[in-house]
């Protein structure tokens, strides 16, 4: 299993998007994605988090 930091150091050329999904509320998905952000920024990358769908909205 790849830990965030091995995905992080990994090589982003070319890759123009990253969804983090899970199997249920609570899981650690936010938790993920703003670890995610917040390293990839620490390398230089531009990075814009989106949350697009929110469980229980009408």
């Amino acid at each position: 299993m790849k830990t965030i930091s091995d995905v992080v150091m990994s090589d982003t050329a070319g890759r123009t998007g990253l969804f983090v999904t899970g199997t249920d509320t609570g899981v650690g998905k936010t938790w993920v994605a703003a670890t995610l952000t917040r390293l990839l920024v620490q390398r230089g990358l531009l990075v814009r988090p989106r949350k697009p769908v929110e469980s229980g909205c009408p």
